[in-house]
């Protein structure tokens, strides 16, 4: 099988060279992300930080709107 594959790439490197070296630096820019230190550490600050934010401006305050000719007007409590 090993002897197919270099067998292949040889021919396609004699070849077409540019094509090669292309498909060769696409499969690398799939491989490498994949055993970067980064993808770690990206997925643990994931884990870490909250996706959503409670709102506590509803809570802390309370508004009193309505609404006057299409325009809305809140007042606080």
């Amino acid at each position: 099988f090993s002897l197919s594959v270099g067998n292949f790439l040889r021919n396609a490197w004699n070849k077409e060279p540019v094509v090669a070296a292309a498909c060769g630096l696409g499969f690398l820019a799939l491989i490498v992300p994949l055993a970067s230190p980064f993808t770690k550490y990206t997925g643990m600050m994931n884990k870490a930080i909250p996706y959503n934010y409670p709102d506590k401006t509803y809570s802390l305050v309370s508004y009193d709107c309505f609404d006057d000719r299409n325009r809305i007007f809140c007042n606080l409590l």
